[in-house]
């Protein structure tokens, strides 16, 4: 208890930095997975070229990212929210993708029939018929995003929990 009455500003200091470096990281993360995976979902031509590189680069941890992360990004700031972003974008593309893709065929000819453009199907159909998909791979990235935001932080950001 004496930690926290007598070093409460470095500990809201380093709780508020690593609150900000996860935010920034997990937002990046969600929507560039949630846009790539209504691509490669609905194409199947982005399906046929993205599908080889998520089988290669997705069960690799993000933390065996971390010394190409620190040698491309000019801050360790930067780096580390690449790595979070990396950790929670791969999930919600992975889900996302599966939710448009496995989304039932009917609801497509249904609303084709009723005249709705293909913005419309992706948009309207696609999409809401993803969402459970979607949420669960927003809830498994910010699990793996809390781990790789601890181990970013032991290697180089000046202030945060896990420094």
């Amino acid at each position: 208890m004496e930690v926290f009455f007598e070093d409460w500003p470095k500990l809201g200091g380093s709780t508020l930095n690593s609150l900000l470096l996860l935010v920034g990281g997990y937002a990046v993360g969600a929507d560039v997975g949630f846009v790539l995976g209504i691509a490669i979902g609905w194409s199947r031509a982005i399906g046929y070229w993205a599908h080889p590189v998520l089988r290669f680069v997705g069960p690799l941890p993000a933390t065996a990212w971390l010394p190409i992360a620190y040698f491309m990004f000019p801050s360790s700031w930067s780096a580390s929210t690449f790595l979070v972003a990396l950790a929670t974008g791969f999930p919600v593309t992975v889900l996302t993708w599966s939710g448009v893709a496995g989304a039932n065929k009917a609801y497509y000819d249904v609303a084709r029939t009723l005249g709705a453009s293909q913005s419309f199907l992706i948009r309207k159909v696609a999409i809401s018929a993803a969402l459970p998909h979607v949420f669960v791979g927003l809830f498994m990235g910010l699990g793996g995003s809390f781990a790789v935001l601890v181990v970013a932080e032991m290697l180089g950001v000046k202030s945060g929990l896990g420094w």
